[in-house]
């Protein structure tokens, strides 16, 4: 069992050292294993109650869940998931399955960002919760962005919100190159939504390459106030 092991009857002093340095090791952790079990299970337990009860509980015991990547909680939050449809119900639990990476789930997620009944906060929902799971998530993304993948105009914008999420340097750098597209208004949508990221170099030099290319249009077109906005934007 954990914490059990089997001794050579001759053993050298170094087998002994690293036996007992194994031991020491393995003991703390089985106790954080069953501590974390333990957690889960409350969480569960919680969850089965408030999940028909009233909307502060039944919110609170959503978030509770979504700190937990354990297959058990996948599912019970994809159950509620397949309950709510895409009723804006669906945008809480979203939100909890974005919490953390949860395996192979994109092509779930998939549905529901591109099912033809969702609204926007749920379209955008599901779009974060995808770019939270790792390189298949972000590529989906990326595709959805660029109009491949059969997405809608509302999918794309849905999907370039999922990309500043990731938090995923890979989901930034395949976002900025979209602020180059599209007239000022999409310019200033995907500078808005890049303007957490720091210095990484992709995004410096889209914002740099805007600067250049803005700096020689029209007056008329200096004077307007979404470019004053878009400028601000770059020049941070």
């Amino acid at each position: 069992g954990p914490g059990v092991f089997l001794v050579p009857l001759r053993a050298s002093w170094t087998q002994w050292a690293a036996l007992a340095c194994c031991a020491a090791l393995a003991l703390p952790l089985a106790a954080q294993a069953s501590e974390d079990g333990a957690r889960i299970d409350a969480a569960l337990a919680q969850w089965e109650k408030a999940r028909i009860g009233a909307e502060p509980q039944r919110q609170q015991a959503l978030q509770q869940l979504g700190a937990f990547s354990d297959p058990r909680v996948t599912e019970a939050l994809f159950a509620e998931l397949e309950r709510q449809g895409v009723k804006p119900g669906a945008v809480a639990v979203l939100q909890a399955i974005g919490r953390k990476p949860r395996g192979n789930v994109v092509p779930r997620l998939k549905a529901v960002l591109m099912h033809e009944g969702a609204s926007v906060p749920v379209q955008q929902a599901a779009a974060v919760a995808i770019g939270k799971q790792g390189s298949r998530g972000v590529d989906l993304l990326l595709d959805c962005a660029n109009g491949d993948a059969g997405a809608s105009n509302a999918v794309g914008d849905a999907a370039l919100a999922g990309l500043a999420a990731a938090e995923d340097e890979r989901a930034w750098r395949g976002l900025a190159p979209m602020a180059l597209k599209g007239g000022l208004a999409q310019q200033l949508r995907v500078l808005r939504l890049l303007e957490p990221v720091g210095d990484l170099d992709a995004v410096t030099r889209v914002r740099e390459r805007l600067i250049e290319d803005r700096s020689e249009e029209h007056t008329s077109e200096l004077q307007s106030r979404q470019y004053l906005v878009c400028r601000l934007l770059l020049e941070k």
